[in-house]
């Protein structure tokens, strides 16, 4: 609380103000399964790895980096590596695979096969 302005006071808890962040998120839908990409980096291209996550974000795309997760729980696999082919996108649905370059490249793949943000899988 101080930091906020306020004097010290005992624990006030996590939810503080909360519903004004929820009320900036779109609303969900119910129902929907949302496809998502997984991002499998290299070691040595892991900070390239989060770039994309965040270039695939900012377009309203779900994508995460494998930490250990599931891949039963993702449509779309994205390999980074450090030699050509830089980047392999695999769908998992059509048995897939497409070999590029640059982030874009991958953005483009996901409209053209079908991975809408907007559109369930």
């Amino acid at each position: 609380i101080p930091v906020l302005g306020g004097s010290e006071v005992p624990d006030s808890g996590f939810a503080l103000y909360v519903d004004r962040l929820m009320n900036l998120l779109p609303p969900s839908r119910a129902g929907a399964k949302i496809q998502k990409v997984l991002i499998r980096a290299e070691p040595r291209v892991i900070k390239e790895g989060f770039n994309i996550a965040a270039y695939l974000h900012q377009a309203g795309y779900i994508a995460e980096i494998n930490l250990g997760a599931d891949e039963a729980n993702y449509r779309w696999l994205l390999d980074i590596r450090g030699q050509p082919p830089r980047l392999v996108l695999t769908d998992r649905v059509r048995s897939r695979k497409f070999e590029m370059q640059t982030a874009s490249e991958v953005l483009a793949t996901l409209g053209d096969e079908g991975a809408s943000k907007n559109r369930p899988a």
